[in-house]
């Protein structure tokens, strides 16, 4: 007991604060706050582009597709699981890059493998892209998820038997914008459950 409020100490009392900051000081402290969860690297022509779901707007996909386009990328690799009886994410996430240009047969989709969260997710797309021998890839999520899936990511690589290089391409996303998040009920609920699964994946993993 002692130790679960100790981690509720610890994941409330940053959040009151950070509310606090930004409620009376929503210029530097927003910025901050956006910029201590968003992460992206200089790029380089890779063998794959990985996507990860999430996001309906579908902003992480249209990002892929437009490094696909570039040169980046020669495969483009996703993962995702059943939303609702019948319809799964990843076939629907195929269905939307093949309207947005990309070939069936550059395209590898698959059902999530184990538990269904950014690290289920990990262990399912690393797999894919060690089946494939690929050594380099491009990591692509909203703008706000991008530090912890690129962190998620690269302790997979670490604990695991993979031999990969991991680049990470950030996407704007207007339901979290990094100029003025805190203004709308999305970014808010956003950023905030960013931070929550942030520190919590820091205490148990």
């Amino acid at each position: 007991m002692a130790r679960k409020k100790k981690i509720v100490l610890a994941v409330v009392a940053p959040l009151a604060l950070m509310a606090a900051l930004i409620f009376f000081y929503p210029n530097p402290f927003g910025d901050f706050v956006f910029r201590a969860v968003a992460y992206g690297d200089t790029l380089q022509p890779s063998g794959a582009i990985v996507v990860l779901g999430g996001a309906s707007s579908g902003v992480r996909m249209r990002k892929g597709v437009e490094l696909f386009k570039a040169g980046y990328g020669q495969w483009m690799v996703f993962s995702g699981n059943e939303i609702y009886p019948g319809y799964d994410r990843e076939t629907m996430m195929k269905k939307y890059a093949v309207s947005l240009g990309v070939p069936k047969n550059k395209i590898v989709a698959k059902k999530i493998g184990s538990e269904i969260s950014t690290w289920g997710e990990a262990i399912t797309n690393l797999d894919t892209l060690k089946e494939m021998g690929i050594k380099k890839f491009i990591l692509v999520t909203s703008a706000y998820h991008s530090r912890r899936s690129y962190k998620v990511y690269c302790d997979q690589i670490a604990l695991g038997d993979y031999d990969m290089e991991i680049r990470s391409a950030p996407a704007p996303d207007p339901d979290a914008p990094e100029n003025g998040w805190w203004k709308i009920r999305s970014g808010q609920n956003l950023i905030f459950n960013e931070y929550v699964k942030s520190l919590y994946y820091l205490i148990n993993y």
